[in-house]
């Protein structure tokens, strides 16, 4: 029972942003942002699926990652396996302010 409870601990805790005590110089800095000389689709199928993404813009960035959810967990649509994880992240202003520390 203490496993348990301890291994429920530590696997909500894992990607605990709170934990980070002196972030790294780069993620004070906002991300850059360029257009794309090149707009042609990018085209794949997965699944019985067919997908197109028409990248627009290039970044180029350091952030601090809030949050990550993993779809493979609990897949509920097929699209998940083809994009399986959503990531939240914040930069600059936000961390030099300390916003990011209230909002979750």
């Amino acid at each position: 029972m203490v496993f348990s409870f301890i291994f429920s601990l530590f696997f909500f805790a894992r990607n605990n942003f709170k934990s980070v005590k002196s972030p790294e110089p780069e993620i004070f800095t906002p991300p850059v942002r360029s257009n794309l000389s090149d707009h042609t689709p990018i085209t794949f199928s997965q699944n019985g699926f067919d997908f197109v993404v028409k990248p627009l813009y290039e970044y180029e960035m350091s952030a601090l990652v809030l949050n990550r959810i993993d779809y493979t967990i609990l897949s509920l649509t097929r699209t998940s396996e083809v994009f399986p994880v959503d990531l939240c992240l914040t930069w600059g202003e936000n961390i030099k302010s300390g916003a990011y520390d209230i909002l979750l």
